[in-house]
């Protein structure tokens, strides 16, 4: 039910977009009645009347589409039915009728080909919207779907997002990189080319001289020294919570102090989404 209210939705906004410039269109002829505005002034029985001769919808919501369309790749308008795409006409003819606009509007061909483009976009809009099995109730379950919209991060193909996993380094270098800069195109291990991207920018990270850290979580210190190395500032260990801190990329994980920073913990999958979305709240950038 929820998709067919969402197609619903999309197919009005792609007709009444399409009709808008005629929606607007104000005639050059004045009626004897017409207002400062130069268009005529409707009386409660020419409202009514037209209300019962248009307002009264015959086609099934639930089956618009003669053809229906594809709302992936590769994508088709489909068809609207006629009585579907004439309700709509109709409508838009009423409420021109009461502004004092002509009901003249007529379906046709293009009108129908433009409206269900219409509805194809809406719906490959809400074809975007992210959700996972296991974050309802998680404490960041809304950046996590920011995180997963932006593509910073993706699921497990069983639907979940497992927000508790440890994060490796290799992993956070990716999400890190991803949102700082942008995806990369892999080369050999789909890491390497993120490490490669790294050692070119100065970041501080083991794994640069250490292949074996890569796979091992990495350490709020670690994270700390990679966003301080990222912005230009060859930090590591206090003085990289410091810089954290002090610029409000983070706010401790107990408190907004070095001790209440936590450094020696490890980071979750959530916690490391949670990192970077406050950094870039917070205007952080890498050089």
């Amino acid at each position: 039910m929820k998709m067919k209210f969402r197609t619903f939705r999309a197919l009005l906004t792609g007709l009444l977009l399409v009709m808008a410039a005629a929606v607007l269109f104000v005639p050059e002829t004045r009626a004897a009645n017409d207002t400062a505005t130069g268009l005529p002034v409707r009386t409660a029985q020419e409202v009514a009347e037209m209300w019962q001769k248009l307002m009264h919808p015959k086609s099934d919501i639930d089956a618009a589409f003669a053809v229906a369309p594809k709302t992936t790749a590769p994508y088709a308008p489909g068809t609207l039915r006629s009585d579907y795409l004439q309700d709509g006409v109709n409508a838009v003819n009423f409420y021109r009728f009461i502004s004092g606009l002509p009901a003249d509007i007529r379906t046709t061909d293009e009108l129908n080909k433009k409206a269900a483009y219409g509805s194809l976009l809406g719906n490959a809009e809400t074809s975007n919207v992210v959700s996972f099995a296991d974050t309802s109730s998680h404490w960041a379950r809304h950046t996590i779907t920011w995180a997963a919209e932006q593509g910073i991060v993706s699921g497990y193909p069983d639907g979940t997002f497992q927000p508790d996993g440890i994060v490796t380094e290799e992993q956070f270098l990716l999400m890190f990189t991803i949102a700082m800069h942008g995806k990369l195109e892999p080369a050999g291990h789909w890491s390497d080319v993120y490490y490669r991207f790294a050692a070119e920018r100065g970041f501080t990270l083991a794994g640069l001289a250490n292949h074996g850290a890569r796979s091992q979580p990495i350490s709020r210190r670690a994270v700390a020294e990679l966003f301080a190395s990222g912005a230009g500032q060859a930090l590591t260990g206090d003085d990289a919570i410091r810089f954290m801190l002090d610029n409000g990329y983070s706010r401790g994980k107990t408190a907004a102090t070095v001790q209440g920073y936590l450094g020696n913990d490890t980071l979750t999958r959530a916690e490391a989404v949670q990192f970077i979305r406050n950094a870039l709240d917070a205007n952080y950038a890498i050089l």
